[in-house]
């Protein structure tokens, strides 16, 4: 059964691509630089280093430049407006009713997690979070998610790492739990699980969790 999920955050539990898409074509306009804005997203969604690198690269800026134009745009932008993706709180809830926990490992930093945490309203789902200013090298190397798994003394047979980025994905296997890829780029990913939303998850979860608990649950989508 499942009753532990370790959660990336951005693109994972928040649906935060298009603000720093946002914020890194607002960076770019302080240079007189403009770029496509899929463009711009899709890298955001490798990576916030590897987007600025390559801006940086496109533009014969350096990434420093980049990276410091695009905190200064992102932080005025509301934490409101970065929204929780559909089923968060539902599924999240489901966890902890069943005596289980959600975590989650993030390359944002520690201020800007507990930020948007705390603007949602959902901090008291989550036990424990390891953010990118936290020492642990970044995913997909497994440093982080096997650190949170020993802290908390979490069953990996009964772990789900969920994200939404192929690096989630690897570091979930190199630490021996299971991982589930949302949204696109299922052909391609070595992910256990594929789902294209958070109620396709608790769907699955309650499926496989009702065999050994006669789940009765329903959800109201």
């Amino acid at each position: 059964m499942i009753k532990y999920l370790i959660w990336d955050l951005d693109g994972t539990l928040f649906d935060t691509y298009p603000a720093f898409t946002e914020a890194f074509l607002e960076a770019l306009s302080d240079f007189q630089y403009a770029a496509d804005p899929d463009w711009v997203l899709s890298l955001t969604k490798i990576n916030f280093s590897h987007c600025a690198s390559v801006l940086a690269s496109h533009f014969h800026l350096t990434q420093e430049e980049v990276e410091d134009a695009f905190w200064k745009h992102y932080l005025a932008m509301p934490l409101e407006t970065q929204f929780l993706m559909p089923g968060v709180k539902d599924l999240c809830e489901y966890i902890v009713r069943l005596g289980g926990m959600n975590v989650i490992v993030t390359h944002r930093d520690r201020a800007s997690t507990n930020a948007i945490l705390k603007t949602h309203g959902v901090e008291a789902l989550f036990t424990d979070f390891i953010a990118g200013d936290d020492g642990f090298p970044l995913k997909p190397d497994p440093s982080g998610v096997e650190a949170i798994i020993t802290r908390n003394d979490m069953d990996k047979e009964q772990s789900l790492l969920v994200g939404d980025r192929e690096m989630d994905i690897e570091a979930g296997l190199a630490s021996g739990v299971r991982p589930c890829l949302l949204g696109e780029g299922g052909g391609s990913s070595r992910a256990d699980y594929f789902v294209d939303d958070l109620y396709q998850l608790w769907d699955m979860i309650r499926e496989e969790n009702r065999l050994e608990l006669n789940d009765t649950s329903t959800i109201n989508t």
